[in-house]
């Protein structure tokens, strides 16, 4: 998840310091509203979980080769090609509405990407789907 430190800047103006949850910094810019830097930090997650997701499904439909369950990430980067420019909340309402599909295409548990999965995509599905 990506996140905004506030800090004044001059003029009414408002800094934002954009971080990943874990602290590493990814940019720091000027805004004349916190409106305006809840907007970018919306953004700055879409992308991220867009990314994140189509390299993900990607991933998972290598691994499913020819099995029948390869058709559920193939369906879902389809979906996500439509939506990757949605709102952010929009896109999350997105991932709820394709929560069966999701699950389809989980790892299970004895599989080596399964780690990758519980830490960096099961957050982010954790998060859309509550």
């Amino acid at each position: 998840m990506i996140i905004a430190q506030l800090m004044s800047g001059g003029a009414g103006d408002v800094q934002a310091k954009f971080l990943f949850e874990g602290g590493k910094e990814l940019s720091t810019e000027n805004f004349k509203s916190t409106e305006q830097v809840q907007f970018k930090v919306n953004v700055l997650n879409r992308d991220h979980l867009v990314g994140l997701l189509e390299k993900w499904l990607l991933q998972r439909s290598h691994a499913l080769g020819n099995s029948v369950n390869r058709e559920y990430p193939l369906y879902l980067l389809k979906i996500i090609k439509c939506y990757r420019l949605a709102s952010f909340t929009g896109f999350t309402k997105v991932i709820r509405q394709h929560k069966a599909e999701f699950q389809k295409c989980v790892p299970s548990v004895e599989r080596p990407t399964y780690k990758h999965y519980e830490k960096e995509i099961k957050p982010w599905l954790d998060y859309c789907l509550a």
